[in-house]
């Protein structure tokens, strides 16, 4: 007798696609078979779970084959049966559910499947827009599901093709439309603010709640269902058991998110609950956030997903890699924290603005962003300077002149340099040399000087001054180069 073996693999199309494959051994021949297991590891599962007990009752793991065409909602009733509906997460099942039965049903429920032409879908697809009001992006999520009745359609019926995915031009006649939502984010300083306010309401919950979110970027559905049991304090991880793609993760607790939770009781199995014990409703904070964000004074719209927003693009800003937020904020493709997130740092000024020294900071080492001044400050001083210079003699060379001795300036007046350290030397490199003889007397800074300048007009002497910080000095260079071009 011939051992029941089965397994799964990946296989990549031409066109770059992925898709995984069910493999066994024919029982009869010996002879190995293959269909296709779906788009997703876990829709191949169930299908080779299907095959082997198929095998196991002596049947052909194979798709069953239909001689006459089936109605479409012969058609929805194997969908419900099939991996692509089993493998979602609840929620997007009751999506289905209702698209389907509310209004694929009705519509084409006694029709052959054969029979859903081009024109007879475009029609529908112009009577949703017009009759129901609805957007293009929903429409096109109507289409996705006939797609995928439709394939379908093609394994179970011999000589059949999908109709639904031959209308090339769908996308041109639906084309997906710019959301007009705007992706909000808080700044550090404007989460520190509505933190304050909220610790002054009257719902006990708003200020650890979402000094929670703001400082894990989970979702609000993840906080509420989270228990004390998911949250390893001793290892500082927190694991999400129940999420929006039905996938579990692990995310690293830190410091800030402990605080807001280590005063809440733990009688209850939930972390965040009323006094009766009870879970919250999704939208029970909704009103007191609004409030405090009122009273903070910030005018942007801003929900409790605002605050995941928040969290994954300040992580951005501080220099953390797209893969690491992608994984932590628990999104299945990196794509998706590239679309949301990446944009909004594009062209944001405050990014630079936001760029910060620490004050007690060993200047040839990393620094820390906890503590410190804002570079704005030290642009705004820049400015000022050039607006005293004469225009005839502004050139490159001359600004280069004033970025050292700006940047020399400001790093002294926050204490910057160590007072252990020993003091820089007066030997100071050409260009901050030649600063000190045009401000003694302008008229020195003749073409010899010049001269001198272009061949020393790089930004290297700043690191002749001990206790500098070149890569620094260089990053403010070229931020302060960006304003005068």
């Amino acid at each position: 007798m011939i051992p029941i073996r089965t397994y799964i693999y990946k296989r990549k199309h031409r066109s770059g696609a992925v898709s995984w494959m069910v493999r066994w051994k024919d029982q009869k021949t010996g002879l190995w078979k293959a269909i296709t297991g779906g788009r997703t590891q876990d829709e191949a599962k169930i299908i080779e779970m299907r095959a082997r007990d198929a095998l196991l009752k002596g049947e052909d793991p194979g798709p069953t084959k239909y001689a006459e065409p089936l109605l479409v909602k012969d058609v929805i009733e194997q969908f419900y049966k099939g991996p692509r509906y089993l493998t979602v997460s609840i929620g997007w099942q009751k999506e289905f559910q209702q698209k389907l039965e509310k209004v694929l049903l009705p519509q084409f429920g006694e029709c052959l499947f054969s029979d859903l032409t081009r024109e007879k879908l475009l029609n529908f697809y112009i009577n949703l827009k017009k009759t129901h009001k609805l957007t293009n992006q929903t429409i096109r999520y109507y289409h996705y599901l006939l797609c995928l009745l439709g394939d379908l359609y093609t394994e179970q019926v011999s000589d059949s093709e999908n109709l639904v995915r031959k209308i090339k031009d769908f996308s041109k006649l639906f084309p997906l439309a710019s959301s007009s939502r705007d992706i909000n984010f808080l700044t550090c300083e404007e989460i520190n603010k509505l933190l304050k306010e909220a610790s002054r309401s009257i719902s006990p919950l708003l200020y650890p709640f979402i000094k929670f979110l703001a400082h894990t970027g989970l979702r609000r559905s993840e906080a509420l269902n989270l228990k004390w049991i998911d949250i390893d304090i001793n290892a500082g991880f927190i694991h999400i058991r129940k999420s929006k793609g039905g996938k579990a993760r692990i995310i690293p607790l830190e410091k800030e998110a402990l605080e807001a939770i280590k005063d809440l009781s733990r009688t209850n199995e939930f972390v965040f609950t009323t006094k009766d014990g009870k879970k919250y409703y999704k939208d029970s904070f909704l009103k007191p956030l609004k409030r405090a964000v009122k009273r903070a004074g910030i005018i942007k719209r801003v929900d409790l997903h605002t605050l995941r927003h928040s969290y994954g693009s300040n992580k951005i800003r501080q220099g953390w890699g797209l893969k690491k937020v992608s994984m932590i904020l628990g999104h299945s493709d990196i794509g998706i924290t590239s679309k949301i997130y990446t944009h909004l740092l594009d062209g944001d000024l405050k990014v630079r603005d936001d760029f910060t020294f620490d004050r007690n900071i060993d200047l040839n080492n990393s620094f820390n962003v906890e503590e410190s001044t804002n570079m704005s400050q030290m642009t705004a001083d820049f400015r000022k300077k050039l607006e005293k210079i004469p225009f005839k003699i502004l050139n490159k060379n001359y600004i280069q002149i004033v970025v050292n001795e700006a940047i020399k300036l400001h790093l002294e007046e926050n204490n910057q340099i160590q007072s252990d350290s020993p003091k820089p030397s007066k030997n100071y490199g050409p260009a901050t040399l030649m600063l000190r003889r045009y401000q003694e007397d302008p008229s020195n800074l003749n073409q010899t000087h010049y001269s001198d300048l272009r061949k020393n007009s790089d930004f290297n002497d700043l690191t002749n001054l001990q206790g500098s910080a070149p890569g620094r000095a260089r990053t403010c260079d070229l931020q302060i180069r960006s304003l005068t071009l």
